[in-house]
């Protein structure tokens, strides 16, 4: 295998390892911020929330940051993901370093579809779950609570589908650093 092709497949791997890190210890996060919050009876000030709805509140802000961070990081690997799996594409098929074409077709497929979901959640997804947070929090520090109540159960109706959209990242994501890491029929690295 040339050098180039291992640094390009080493970064490839690399950047799905990290995104998919990076998706998976934000869930962890969020759990940790809301499960450990939720208990402690905490009260607000310059916000007027139902006492039950405080920890809600309060761990979003956390939150929130920790899943924008995530973007972030899910941004920059799935660009070099892409480009270096492109790289591979076009140098590796049928060479005797490179990989099958049905090995290349999983590792395409499997980028594809998580690209797709990344997409759907960078910008579909959280920005209107952004915006109905941004909404809750003004009308709870305007204590204007009919419209926080509609803004939290906006946010509120879009958490399952974030959460579901999280898993498919993380499994999506160790498919294609399965597949990426596997090596291919007759010795080479893919």
């Amino acid at each position: 295998m040339p050098r180039w092709l291992a640094v390009s497949h080493t970064l490839h791997l690399l950047a799905l390892a990290l995104w998919l890190g990076g998706v998976v210890m934000a869930g962890i996060a969020a759990a940790v911020i809301f499960t450990s919050l939720k208990p402690l009876g905490l009260a607000v000030e310059g916000y007027t929330v139902p006492k039950e709805q405080v920890w809600s509140l309060l761990g979003g802000f956390p939150a929130a940051r920790v899943f924008a961070i995530t973007d972030m990081l899910g941004l920059g690997a799935a660009m070099v993901a892409a480009v270096t799996l492109i790289g591979a594409y076009a140098s590796g098929v049928g060479k005797p370093w490179g990989w099958s074409k049905g090995h290349m077709a999983v590792r395409v497929i499997s980028l594809s579809a998580v690209l797709a979901v990344f997409c759907y959640q960078l910008m579909v997804l959280a920005p209107r779950m952004a915006q109905a947070l941004g909404q809750y929090r003004a009308a709870a520090a305007a204590a204007e609570a009919a419209k926080a109540a509609a803004a939290k159960a906006a946010f509120d109706a879009d958490h399952p589908q974030a959460s579901a959209v999280m898993t498919s990242l993380a499994v999506g994501l160790l498919v294609c650093f399965v597949a990426a890491a596997w090596p291919p029929r007759g010795g080479g690295h893919g």
